[in-house]
């Protein structure tokens, strides 16, 4: 099984998707859900591939910037994807917090697809 690194725009359109559409709970800002994301990513990534290395440091985010690209239209397909591909590729087995939100992000992105194409 390969594991694929989740980029981090994806990352942050992700969270701002979550932000915006209400699917992340009072407690967990957009920052901490991108940091959270990005360390367990990372992790499945290393474990895969315990001899390469991915570089870069753990991002943050610009929440103005990524809300700003949602008005013009957030790709519910794009956070679906992102979504499932971090569900796959990460073990969140040990992070039900994580696989709750994720699981909420997935059902409102499902939802504003099917809202779109009424």
């Amino acid at each position: 099984m390969s594991v694929l690194l989740v980029v981090n725009l994806d990352l942050a359109r992700l969270a701002a998707f979550a932000h915006a559409f209400g699917a992340l709970p009072d407690h967990v800002t957009p920052d901490e859900l991108v940091q959270g994301l990005r360390l367990a990513n990372l992790s499945a990534w290393s474990d895969r591939y315990p001899n390469r290395h991915p570089g870069g440091a753990t991002p943050s985010i610009d929440l103005d910037a990524a809300l700003e690209a949602l008005d013009s239209g957030p790709d519910p397909m794009a956070v679906l994807r992102t979504a499932r591909e971090l569900l796959y590729n990460c073990d969140l087995a040990h992070d039900p917090e994580l696989t709750s939100i994720l699981s909420r992000i997935i059902d409102r992105a499902a939802a504003e697809r099917l809202r779109r194409l009424s």
